[in-house]
């Protein structure tokens, strides 16, 4: 998603029910305020998750990125493009799981709803097991073109390709193989929604959606795979990557859409549910795997299946394959959420 390109889009309203599960998830939610509420809002950039009564010097990440699903506010220094050059972007790697190694579950709250992460936890996994004997998860890209850097490269100068095997669709591709060799079925849509008009990107592919989800009625799950663009105060991309075991990993977030913005979304408890579900599998696998969930307004068609994410693999700074690496473990975590929650 490039910074230059309109970062919000409008809900898109559909009709398509959601499992009866959610009923178990509404006394887990509130709009307003609560008191105690495990959520960590922040209005800006993912700096300013610090927990309660924490001296913020001890927490607070250096030089933290604006992040790109949010109108970035203008940079605070006055060397702002330093980073910025004709060759490209310079590239900054950063972690940003903001993890204080707990396990905490942290969220950042773009909505005005609010929610306890105990009780949502506690409430029983929404969706029943999945089983391998027929497709349960679709894979799509609504922008399908969006790439990453090249090998070694040290800035970002091409954010966007039409081929297959550089964008979304190879990383899409690498997140089925790895569902397959765990045992799920998953069908991979490879259009490219974005490739006409980014602008209908969502509209072209929320069509897809429901094309799949009817020819396919055992889908449960629906991964919109993107990439995240997060520009530093500086100028620079944004790299968000860890190691382990000698690989580099792209981080992940997951992207959760509500009714808030006017769509017919009653599902979203669900969808955040499933979301966080994931995220223990992810932080269990290592704290700094994961971003922080990011729960927004819009509902990125995610009205239409109750098992439905959006997926931040990486950003425009990371290698292609940082990204597949990551969507080999991510797909290996989610099969076995979904076949034995």
């Amino acid at each position: 998603m490039s910074l230059k390109e309109k970062r919000r889009r409008a809900a898109l309203i559909g009709l398509r029910s959601v499992c009866s599960a959610v009923f178990i998830l509404i006394s887990v939610f509130s709009v307003g305020a609560r008191a105690g509420s495990a959520i960590r809002e922040n209005g800006g950039v993912f700096s300013d998750f610090i927990k309660p009564d924490t001296d913020a010097a001890d927490t607070q990440k250096p030089d933290a990125p604006e992040e790109e699903h949010n109108t970035p506010s203008p940079p605070s220094t006055d060397d702002a493009d330093a980073d910025k050059s004709e060759e490209g972007q310079k590239i900054v790697p950063v972690e940003l799981s903001y993890s204080d190694g707990s396990g905490e579950i942290l969220f950042k709250n773009e909505t005005d709803y609010t929610f306890d992460t105990g009780a949502l936890l506690g409430a029983g996994y929404p969706i029943e097991p999945v089983s391998g004997d027929q497709p349960s998860v679709l894979i799509l890209h609504t922008h399908a073109t969006e790439s990453y850097a090249q090998e070694k490269a040290s800035t970002v100068t091409d954010t966007r390709s039409d081929n297959p095997e550089q964008n979304m669709i190879a990383v899409g591709k690498a997140l089925s193989d790895s569902l397959a060799k765990g045992g799920v079925q998953a069908v991979h849509c490879t259009r490219m929604h974005d490739a006409a008009s980014y602008n209908d990107a969502y509209d072209s592919s929320r069509k897809s959606v429901e094309e799949y989800l009817e020819k396919y009625p055992s889908i449960r799950y629906v991964l919109d795979v993107h990439r995240d663009a997060i520009e530093t105060a500086e100028g620079g991309m944004a790299k968000p990557v860890i190691e382990k075991d000698g690989t580099k990993l792209a981080q992940v977030m997951l992207v959760v859409g509500t009714n808030e913005g006017g769509a017919d979304h009653p599902g979203w408890k669900t969808n955040l549910c499933v979301a966080a579900r994931l995220q223990e599998r992810m932080m269990a696998f290592d704290q700094s795997f994961a971003r922080p969930i990011n729960l927004r307004s819009a509902s990125f068609n995610q009205q239409y299946c109750p098992g439905f994410l959006l997926v931040e693999i990486g950003s425009c700074a990371n290698t292609l394959e940082e990204a597949k690496a990551s969507a080999e473990v991510f797909g290996s975590l989610f099969a076995a959420l979904i076949q034995d929650p």
